[in-house]
């Protein structure tokens, strides 16, 4: 018999115990009564006092099985997103002696986490897991998995390039700009091969060309007597050389080999030369600058296969740091160099790159 059973019981027999002593009472003299009234007060006061605690021990227990059916329901949810047999994962050999739904739902939890963990898939001649193992580095075990996303041995070819045109009418000025005539253009291209060595991880190298070009007709500033002037017939453009070597690192997110994150730590070397002409006195003058790079960035990104061998990466610089040292030169006059150090740790949008790889 339940506890809540049990309560119930003594509900109904506490007034049929109570029915002799109301028939008793009628011999009884005004004291007797009086103190046999005061008894059925107390029983009745009683009898309160565990109805509601019949009525809160219900509450708890309606709650804890709805806890206990979220939990289940969960597990459900879990093993059908993992493409899990339910019935492979609830069968009786998995659960043993289970006392009440949650465990129950624990116990799911742990069989289809286990049940992945054995799991494998075919790559080439040779099977491989389809979670790959990793060390907890971490205080917790969150209980997140690395699937398999690119296995060893694969080649990936990838194409990153860009390219923009802008003028005055896509940009709002102020109203004290007058005769304001600018336009540019913006291109890059960048090829490259990596290999991996292991499950998820490759390294390899990239090329790159940048080239970008800015003229600025004229512009006229108006904004009292002591601020204005005008220029016109100004022209910039650079053009940048790189190469770099990449150490890139998957985190697959489903089992399908569809999704994954990435970062890249790459060590990347650029050399290039930067063209300022402008009029000086109605005469033109111009400065070049060279200059040579270093830097170690850090850059995470996402990765989706859009066909069976063709992938789409989109990727942002968050961290960097770097060495440059640049020469200018007017007129042909050596003017002089500086040197610098700097770091970075920030979105850029301007350092956002897309890109496709075809993995063989």
């Amino acid at each position: 018999m339940t506890t809540i059973e049990r309560y119930i019981l003594k509900l109904l027999l506490v007034p049929a115990m109570m029915l002799p002593l109301s028939l008793a009472a009628a011999d009884e003299t005004p004291q007797q009564q009086a103190e046999r009234a005061a008894e059925q007060a107390r029983i009745a006061n009683a009898n309160a006092q565990v109805a509601l605690e019949a009525a809160r021990r219900a509450q708890e227990f309606a709650d804890a099985a709805r806890r206990e059916a979220e939990a289940a329901a969960q597990a459900v949810r879990r093993a059908d997103s993992l493409g899990l047999n339910l019935d492979s994962v609830a069968r009786p050999e998995h659960i043993s002696q289970p006392v009440s739904v949650s465990q129950v739902a624990e116990q799911m939890h742990q069989n289809a986490d286990s049940l992945l963990l054995q799991e494998r898939v075919i790559v080439g001649n040779d099977t491989v897991q389809l979670i790959i193992p990793e060390r907890n580095f971490g205080r917790y075990d969150r209980g997140l998995f690395n699937f398999l996303f690119i296995p060893k041995g694969k080649w990936a070819f990838g194409l990153t390039a860009s390219y923009g045109e802008f003028d005055t009418e896509d940009v709002q000025m102020l109203s004290f700009l007058k005769d304001f005539n600018f336009k540019g253009s913006m291109f890059s291209l960048s090829p490259s091969v990596s290999y991996f060595v292991r499950h998820n991880m490759a390294v390899g190298m990239k090329l790159g060309y940048s080239r970008n070009k800015f003229t600025l007709g004229s512009l006229s500033v108006d904004i009292d007597d002591d601020i204005n002037f005008s220029l016109r017939d100004v022209d910039y453009h650079t053009e940048d050389y790189s190469a770099s070597v990449f150490l890139r690192r998957y985190i697959g997110l489903d089992n399908n080999r569809r999704f994954a994150i990435y970062n890249d730590v790459e060590l990347k070397f650029s050399s290039g030369n930067g063209t300022f002409t402008r009029l000086y006195n109605d005469e033109p003058m111009e400065t070049r600058t060279l200059s040579t790079k270093a830097s170690l960035n850090f850059s995470p990104g996402v990765c989706v296969f859009i066909q069976e061998y063709v992938s789409f990466n989109i990727s942002f610089g968050v961290f960097g740091v770097n060495y440059t040292h640049e020469t200018q030169r007017t007129d042909g006059v050596n003017e002089g160099s500086r040197s610098g150090l700097g770091a970075s740790f920030k979105f850029n949008l301007f350092n956002l790159n897309m890109g496709v790889a075809v993995h063989i």
